[in-house]
């Protein structure tokens, strides 16, 4: 996935190349027009407060975007919040501006394609995790941590303790048992199950690390699920078999 298209806005009328849930070939754009900002009305009210600053402004925004391949042109409406603000680096142009912020996308886009393989309830998650990306970031995260939950359940980790047989199995505890099957991943799993604990205990969670989690659990599916990484040794493998003359053989 690449990470620098979601952690930009929109910006001068026009949006990051997103990736088409749709039909995973085109990107967005926003439709001619369609972008509608207003200032929102406490913001409008504030500015007749004394000591009324630029800082002080605030929006609220609509737009539609579309993919681009023709033969999908699929729809997404998108809505968002915005503030003027002044530049934050020496290099920018002097003045306000208007940065919009996204906090919702319908239908939902999709920050990596997830496997067809990849069991349904791990999926629901892991689309819902999407969903909320912009909304709540605490929430994403714990979503992650239900998708783990999922990863466990399909992979027959046991659910609930031996020893009391009713009490629940801490999830810390299944991944350890997995990870006697998968040790290559062990270090994957548990850094997305502790970002989904920091999730479950505070009020947020930056933007910038979920888009490294959702690159680590790409990184998961292909491993334990699509099996990337062995499918790609077999494949080279085939190819030495059919070109090098010495395959097989030890020095």
């Amino acid at each position: 996935m690449d990470n620098w298209i979601w952690s930009r806005s929109i910006i001068e009328g026009r949006c990051p190349p997103w990736p088409c849930p749709k039909c995973w070939r085109g990107t967005l754009s926003l439709r001619n027009g369609s972008l509608n900002c207003i200032e929102h009305a406490d913001s409008r009210r504030w500015r007749r407060e004394d000591g009324w600053e630029p800082d002080f402004v605030s929006y609220i925004f609509t737009a539609w975007a579309e993919c681009g391949n023709s033969d999908c042109s699929h729809e997404f409406a998108i809505s968002g919040i915005g503030e003027d603000r002044p530049p934050v680096q020496e290099d920018e142009e002097p003045g306000y501006k208007t940065a919009l912020y996204i906090r919702g996308i319908s239908p939902p886009l999709e920050m990596f394609k997830i496997s067809n393989a990849c069991p349904q309830p791990m999926a629901d998650a892991i689309r819902s995790a999407f969903q909320i990306f912009w909304i709540d970031g605490a929430a994403c995260a714990g979503r992650l941590r239900v998708a783990l939950e999922s990863l466990m359940d399909s992979n027959q980790i046991p659910i609930l303790r031996k020893e009391g047989g009713k009490a629940p199995m801490p999830l810390d505890n299944r991944l350890k048992i997995f990870a006697d099957k998968e040790p290559a991943m062990k270090d994957h799993l548990m850094a997305l199950k502790w970002l989904g604990n920091t999730g479950s205990h505070s009020h947020g969670v930056p933007e910038h690390e979920l888009l490294q989690a959702f690159e680590v659990l790409e990184h998961v599916i292909e491993e334990l699920i699509d099996k990337k990484s062995a499918r790609i040794a077999k494949i080279a493998d085939q190819i030495d078999k059919r070109h090098n003359p010495h395959h097989g053989k030890t020095n």
